[in-house]
């Protein structure tokens, strides 16, 4: 146990300000990456419905 808070006191916790942007920067990129995902299976669907039905 002694070893666990030892090892806990060298971590370099982020400042709320850091957590709290880094966040956000990863709510926005999950977002635009489910959009683009999103747009992606669209166009697929469209296509193989195109070509095979």
């Amino acid at each position: 146990m002694a070893d666990v808070v030892a090892e806990l006191r060298k971590v370099t916790w982020p400042s709320f300000q850091e957590t709290r942007y880094l966040t956000i920067v990863v709510a926005i990129v999950a977002v635009l990456m489910g959009l683009f995902l999103g747009a992606v299976d669209l166009v697929f669907g469209w296509a193989i419905e195109r070509l095979f039905f």
